[in-house]
């Protein structure tokens, strides 16, 4: 997984307020098709220099239920907002978070962070 750009819009989640689009690059290393989701993936956190975290719209990001041959990949812009606060304060973005959890019998992959002010710059 790669973020290309970050970049501020309205809050998804109430068209008001400050959020994020976040631009993922997603690869499938596997020796099989498989869709991200299948993969044990659970959520993504897009944490602000404050340590707010940012929800992900579900509907933003579709593609994670798609079929990726071996070796492929998609790209896709992910909003990002606080859905219970349409006046949040919200920060820069800082990290974005990737939890997974149990799948297929087999227990969840460890999750891991992105650190977003160092890798994008718009």
């Amino acid at each position: 997984m790669r973020v290309s750009q970050v970049e501020p819009v309205n809050n998804p989640f109430f068209g008001k307020g400050k959020g994020y689009a976040v631009t993922v690059e997603i690869r499938n290393l596997t020796t099989q098709t498989i869709s991200f989701f299948n993969s044990g993936f659970d959520k993504m956190i897009l944490l602000d220099a404050n340590d707010h975290k940012l929800n992900f719209a579900a509907n933003s990001f579709g593609k994670q239920y798609d079929s990726i041959a071996r070796a492929d990949g998609f790209t896709a812009r992910v909003l990002f907002g606080d859905n219970q606060n349409p006046n949040a304060e919200v920060g820069e973005a800082d990290k974005l978070l990737i939890q997974f959890r149990s799948t297929g019998g087999k227990p969840a992959l460890k999750g891991f962070r992105i650190f977003l002010r160092e890798s994008t710059r718009n």
